[in-house]
Formats: structure tokens, C-alpha cells, sequence
């Protein structure tokens, strides 16, 4: 497992550009948003633009792993009463369960998040500007950071 977050974050960080121009600062924008991401949930849909669907991830995968913590202690305990014989080895065993699908679920959440924060293009605003004083024009613009 160490191996394989190794092999994640060395490619995070060392991958090439190969675009020119403006597509070089985009896939500088799509890898800092991956970066971030792969170290704080749902940060680089933030730094793309993206409030709401980086809260979104940020809070699912803080759900998951709440939850997986949870249930793991509470397996602990269910073992610890299996042993003294005042619970079911089933019980302990559903609880484990219900940690392990939860940590899969976190596993799975973070995947997407940096895959998202990497692939989805930076998030358009739109802009009001004032002509000449005789009209009034609403651009739609890309900002890079």
C-alpha cells in the first residue's frame, strides 16, 4: 500500500508538460488542483472554482473516515464483550465489516477527487462591464490563477 501512494504522489509531481502556450499554464492549473487535492479533500475543486463540489467531497470524505473509526472502535469493544462472553462473534464480525466498506468508500471518494480536481476545467465567470456609457456587455471569460 505504501507503494502504491509512493507511485501516486511521484507522478502527481513529476508530470511532464507537454502543452504549449495557454494549454501549459491549464496543465499547470489541472496539476496544482490535483496536487491539493491529493492532500486536503475537495482543495483543488476550490482553487478551480468549484465551492460547492469541493465542500461536497470534503465532507463525504470526512463522513467515511469518521464513520470507519467509529465502527472500528466499536468492533474493539464488541470483541472485547465477545470474549467475555456477553456478545456474538457475528456482532464483532458485521462491525468490522461495516469499518472496512467504509474505508473502501474513503478510498474510493479520494480517488475521484483528485481524478475530478485533475480532469474538470476550471470553473467560468461571468462579468459585467460597462462600453461606452451607452451599453452595457456581459463577458464570458477563463481567469487563471
Amino acid at each position: 500500500m505504501k507503494r502504491i501512494a509512493m507511485a501516486v504522489v511521484v507522478a502527481l509531481f513529476s508530470v511532464p508538460s507537454v502543452f504549449a502556450g495557454d494549454m501549459e499554464d491549464l496543465a499547470t492549473w489541472d496539476r496544482e488542483a490535483a496536487q491539493r487535492s491529493f492532500f486536503v479533500p475537495g482543495w483543488g475543486q476550490w482553487y478551480k472554482g468549484y465551492p460547492a463540489r469541493g465542500t461536497s467531497i470534503a465532507v463525504a470524505e470526512g463522513v467515511a473516515l469518521i464513520g470507519a473509526y467509529a465502527s472500528y472502535q466499536s468492533a474493539r469493544r464488541t470483541y472485547d464483550d465477545y470474549q467475555a462472553g456477553t456478545a456474538s462473534y457475528s456482532s464483532y464480525t458485521r462491525r468490522v465489516d461495516t469499518a472496512n466498506y467504509l474505508m473502501i468508500a474513503a478510498g474510493i471518494i479520494w480517488v475521484y477527487n483528485v481524478a475530478d480536481a485533475y480532469t474538470s476545467s476550471p470553473a467560468p465567470r461571468l462579468t459585467l462591464s460597462l462600453g461606452d456609457g451607452r451599453m452595457a456587455r456581459l463577458t464570458y471569460r477563463m481567469e487563471f490563477q
